[in-house]
């Protein structure tokens, strides 16, 4: 969703997996949340149960075209994934619930995609390629908001050029870098995050409310999209205001 969004892309989501009565649910909400052209589901994904059919039936009129705004980006540590090991996900499906982001791959940088955003966190993954660093270097001296876990280690290129680290966590110009302590994959960080996300400047009003409005880890997810709208999808098994 994230780089069709950037490159000008229609997208639709099909199911990587089983689906069951709630998951008719949070697909929805996933397609709409993320702008989606299309969704798709398979014949037993709404047809193998009377509750799928009917939470379908309820809420499948929701699937909208809706615009989100995501004015925070997750880094997408594409060139430390081919040198080690894709295991990102797990980083970033606890995030999600805390509030909505999107991706920005090392090819989306490449291509500009981080003047689409004002905030970025690196949580994962302290190598990648020179070029993309100077990307991320410019648009944090341009007024951007760089966040990042200490426990990703130093960051350097993949010639071991480590003077990269300094000069984006110590940047000069409008922008900000923002040094949490702890791994990227930890509760305490995911915390400090959202807080310092909910108070940011470099966001707007509405992206700083929308995180502070959840914020949690709570199985309530939140999205903000345009013009001024905060869709919620309750995954849990409680009713909340």
């Amino acid at each position: 969703a994230s780089a069709s969004h950037q490159y000008g892309a229609r997208f639709s989501f099909e199911p990587a997996g089983a689906v069951d009565a709630h998951g008719v649910i949070a697909r929805v909400y996933n397609a709409t949340a993320s702008g989606a052209n299309g969704l798709h589901y398979y014949y037993p994904n709404l047809f193998g149960s009377e509750e799928a059919r009917l939470n379908f039936e309820k809420w499948g009129s929701q699937f909208k075209q809706r615009k989100p705004i995501t004015e925070i980006a997750v880094y997408y540590p594409e060139t430390w994934i081919k040198l080690n090991d894709n295991d990102f996900l797990g980083y970033v499906q606890p995030l999600r619930d805390r509030f909505d982001f999107a991706y920005m791959s090392d090819g989306q940088i490449m291509d500009g995609g981080l003047q689409r955003v004002k905030a970025l966190i690196l949580l994962h993954g302290n190598v990648s390629e020179a070029g993309v660093w100077k990307k991320i270097a410019d648009w944090v001296a341009n007024g951007g908001l760089l966040i990042y876990a200490d426990g990703v280690g130093r960051l350097r290129s993949v010639e071991g050029d480590e003077s990269w680290h300094d000069r984006l966590l110590k940047p000069s110009g409008k922008g900000r870098a923002l040094i949490l302590h702890g791994g990227g994959n930890s509760a305490e960080f995911r915390e400090a995050v959202s807080r310092a996300l909910a108070t940011a400047p470099e966001l707007s009003d509405m992206s700083r409310s929308m995180v502070a409005a959840d914020g949690l880890e709570d199985g309530v997810c939140v999205t903000l999209c345009a013009p001024a709208t905060l869709l919620w999808l309750n995954y849990s098994d409680r009713a909340v205001t």
